[in-house]
């Protein structure tokens, strides 16, 4: 696996953007599914609430995000050296969206800019290379957009996935500080189950089970199952690289995937449970940004700048398999907007 102390980089601030289009999942389903199902679904995974775009791409949402980012820091466009921009459904394949993203926010020419596709462990992904550009010295002031649009590529027919997705994006300010408190990273990947999550493009899928090659194929179980299974075990390798033990964390922030899922992952890690939130029903699973959405949506815990830093484990997975994880100390952000556009 790979796995990495960080030393210099810190989390600043956080700031989320949702489009302004709510949307029950029962208004959602109903056209499509009878009601004993759509409850099922809101009883299980817990969603209740999805937002989707109208005419907004994920670049859209991540561009207001990192405006509001900008304007809670109190930067200077020009002090900005890094732009990282996650998603899998970026607005081009050619070209990547972090140049028209550099260029509506107005940053400057010579920053370094780079677009990430992954799934729903983008935001802890990103935030590895973010730290890491810093700790090389590339940069020093690093914007992270994560945002998705996924409900464009999902099958409003399919019972695995139509009443799941919403779409969202944030933007974290990742900064050098001589005072940044130490970090660890680890990130590992199992692409023998690539197929059990997957939008088919150039190459053929080769699963007979998927008919349907323009909208998202997911195995909730296979998915599940494979989770269920590798992430108390990551999580505990991760405790023990940083240098604790998982009932030292003040608090685990799961992606919001599943919230029957992240129940049993707290029982299973013997978490206390309001140490492990949830947070679905507000928005649905968003991909990457569930997790900043998280944070912002606790805000009161992160961004008072009076409240002590909180020992804060990070958990991503997804499409790949890819599993991303991180322990870090959050407190005294700035931001925690959740902006509607």
């Amino acid at each position: 696996m790979a796995k990495v102390i960080v030393q210099k980089a810190a989390i600043t601030g956080i700031t989320c953007a949702i489009p302004n289009n709510p949307k029950s999942i029962f208004e959602v389903g109903d056209p499509y599914f009878d009601t004993d199902f759509i409850r099922k679904i809101n009883q299980t995974v817990g969603t209740e609430t999805l937002y989707f775009t109208k005419q907004e791409s994920s670049g859209d949402l991540g561009i207001a995000s990192a405006s509001a980012l900008i304007e809670r820091m109190g930067w200077e466009k020009e002090t900005v050296d890094g732009l990282i921009f996650v998603s899998q459904t970026m607005d081009y394949i050619v070209p990547p969206t972090c140049c028209r993203i550099q260029h509506e926010l107005g940053l400057p020419e010579d920053i370094y800019a780079v677009d990430l596709n992954y799934g729903c462990a983008g935001y802890v992904q990103g935030l590895l290379l973010a730290t890491q550009v810093i700790e090389t010295g590339l940069c020093k002031r690093v914007i992270l957009i994560n945002a998705e649009c996924h409900h464009r590529y999902i099958s409003r027919k399919d019972e695995s996935t139509a009443l799941i997705f919403g779409d969202a994006a944030s933007a974290t300010a990742v900064e050098a500080s001589s005072a940044a408190s130490r970090s660890a990273f680890l990130s590992v990947v199992d692409g023998s189950h690539t197929q059990d999550l997957i939008l088919g493009m150039y190459k053929e899928v080769e699963r007979e089970d998927i008919e349907d090659k323009g909208h998202v194929f997911m195995s909730g179980e296979a998915v599940t199952t494979y989770m269920l299974k590798k992430i108390p075990q990551l999580a505990r390798q991760l405790a023990d690289y940083y240098g604790c033990e998982l009932n030292d964390l003040d608090s685990v922030l799961f992606h919001q995937a599943n919230a029957y899922m992240i129940r049993y992952l707290a029982k299973r890690m013997k978490l206390e449970p309001d140490k492990v939130p949830v947070n679905i029903e507000n928005f649905g699973n968003t991909s990457g940004p569930s997790i900043p959405l998280l944070i912002c949506d606790k805000r009161k815990q992160y961004f008072d700048p009076g409240q002590y830093k909180r020992k804060v484990m990070l958990m991503g997975f997804g499409a790949g398999f890819i599993i991303a994880g991180a322990i870090l100390e959050l407190g005294g952000l700035k931001g925690g907007d959740i902006i509607f556009i």
